[in-house]
């Protein structure tokens, strides 16, 4: 694929908004390009507006966060957008040129599963 168009960008990352949308050679040829990622993060950035924020509060009071809490505060509009905002929020938090670095540092922030009675695993954010 050669340039990849931002439009076009935008136009694949609207209908991953839809947990419906199922994904073509064309889209896996897009995502995969170089450009995406930098229209991903941008498109990232304006759907967790200040959720990020409510999120590392939530994290920093009680410590552990799981991951079903972090979807119910930060309300991805697909699964495919809840493994963007997981990876994003913990890119924050442990990056030194993360937005939440410095309220993160110093402590242990961590991604763990467990599991539980019932079999199913529990993923969660832990910061010590």
């Amino acid at each position: 694929m050669k340039k990849l168009k931002k439009q076009e960008a935008f136009i694949l990352l609207r209908n991953l908004e839809n947990n419906n949308y199922k994904l073509n050679d064309k889209d896996n040829k897009i995502i995969n390009h170089s450009s995406f990622r930098k229209y991903s993060s941008e498109h990232v950035r304006r759907l967790v507006k200040g959720s990020f924020y409510r999120a590392i509060q939530a994290l920093l009071n009680i410590r552990r966060l799981t991951y079903e809490d972090f979807t119910e505060i930060t309300k991805p509009t697909s699964y495919w957008y809840r493994k963007k905002f997981i990876d994003s929020f913990f890119y924050h938090c442990t990056n030194p040129n993360g937005q939440f670095y410095e309220q993160c540092k110093g402590k242990n922030l961590t991604k763990n599963v467990i599991v539980g009675n019932n079999g199913q695993s529990i993923k969660y954010f832990v910061c010590n």
